[in-house]
């Protein structure tokens, strides 16, 4: 559980790495933030996420994540890590990027994805 950020509105940067997390929460409140990292957790679902319009960078590498999903609002998002997850469909990467304007470069690997995005 992500608890205590709400009187943090002004942070642009959260790294919440190695900290046992299993879902995405208590977030909505940060609508300055840029860049997230939630990597090495135990997250299960890509949720909650809608009120972080701003971000730039998120990064979900090693977690339990098994589908991409809830991504629409991400409109400014450049970077995305999401690697060593449990990605059931690697065409799920493609379906998902319907929600960047650009794709300016993807590196789709075993189980390894970063996403850059150009969104003009």
């Amino acid at each position: 559980m992500i608890d205590h950020l709400w009187m943090m509105t002004s942070l642009v940067k959260l790294q919440l790495g190695n900290n046992i997390i299993g879902k995405i929460e208590g977030l909505d409140s940060l609508v300055n933030l840029k860049e997230l990292d939630l990597s090495f957790n135990s997250i299960e679902v890509i949720e909650n996420l809608g009120a972080l319009v701003k971000l730039e960078v998120l990064t979900l590498f090693e977690n339990q994540i098994s589908k991409l999903q809830n991504l629409e609002t991400l409109v400014n998002l450049v970077i995305f890590s999401i690697g060593n997850n449990r990605i059931e469909d690697r065409n799920d990467v493609s379906k998902e990027q319907s929600f960047y304007k650009n794709t300016e470069q993807n590196r789709i690997y075993k189980n390894y994805y970063l996403l850059r995005c150009d969104t003009l």
